[in-house]
């Protein structure tokens, strides 16, 4: 079953749990920490989708060196690189 509410209901909710400032300060820090994770765990996400999509040509034009370098050269660079940045 799905719920929907809002923010400020949410908020209300809290407020007449009549929480300790302890609790209050430890379920602040919970909810920081979650988002501070799902944040890092999509840019992640987003720079590794970015890394996927690097067509050859354009790793060839980035290395500076676009017409010297076969494009099994490249696949090869690239997965080298990918081996390497999810270890």
């Amino acid at each position: 079953m799905n719920v929907t509410i809002s923010m400020n209901n949410i908020l209300n909710i809290i407020h007449a749990m009549a929480l300790s400032s302890s609790n209050k300060q430890w379920l602040g820090e919970r909810l920081i920490n979650e988002a501070k994770a799902e944040q890092q765990a999509a840019a992640e996400n987003q720079s590794a989708v970015a890394a996927d999509s690097v067509t050859p040509r354009v790793l060839r034009f980035k290395r500076g060196n676009p017409w010297n370098v076969t494009d099994e050269e490249i696949e090869k660079m690239r997965y080298e690189y990918l081996k390497e940045k999810y270890k």
